[in-house]
């Protein structure tokens, strides 16, 4: 099931639930533009265009390898990555979890070309409606702190500082 989204000044976007294949799908239209995409839970046959995306949008990071992020993630029991595919393939990803007691968002990542035209926001919508029906009751994402663009786009969707540290070890070598 598709669902046409109105041309408004403010985005507007509805998501429709497609019960036979379990794929979300959404069309936006938003300001002056008319991004049309669905977004779907990914598979192993991505690999190759999500480690693209996300080191063409500076997600990498040397002791991280992204494939096995990536195929841990849509493995998982309580994991998965969704994707926003366009008309030229992917536009788009976050990779969505929960734990049991948060859900959490990594890798929101849109293509150069797509970016300042919803789809970050409606792959946002779409996480949250992951975690929502996974059980999560609280999303948390991290942000590098020198990533202030990034910071603000998450404050324009109503995130806040959660006033925390993030400690790390590593459990095993990459």
């Amino acid at each position: 099931m598709r669902i046409n989204c109105s041309n408004s000044p403010s985005p507007k976007w509805r998501f429709a639930r497609d019960r036979s294949s379990a794929l979300w799908r959404c069309e936006l239209k938003w300001r002056a533009y008319d991004v049309g995409m669905r977004i779907e839970n990914l598979d192993e046959s991505f690999v190759t265009p999500v480690r693209t995306l996300w080191e063409v949008s500076g997600l990498t990071r040397p002791w991280n390898n992204p494939d096995r992020d990536y195929l841990d993630a849509i493995d998982g029991p309580a994991s998965g990555v969704l994707g926003a595919l366009g008309d030229s393939g992917l536009i788009g990803t976050v990779m969505v979890g929960y734990d049991g007691h948060r859900g959490w968002v990594y890798y929101l990542a849109v293509s150069p070309d797509y970016r300042n035209q919803g789809v970050g926001r409606a792959l946002m919508e779409s996480a949250e409606n992951w975690l929502r029906e996974h059980g999560a009751r609280k999303l948390q994402l991290m942000v590098r702190h020198t990533n202030e663009s990034v910071i603000s786009f998450y404050d324009r969707l109503g995130y806040e500082d959660a006033e925390t540290v993030v400690l790390a070890k590593w459990l095993e070598q990459s």
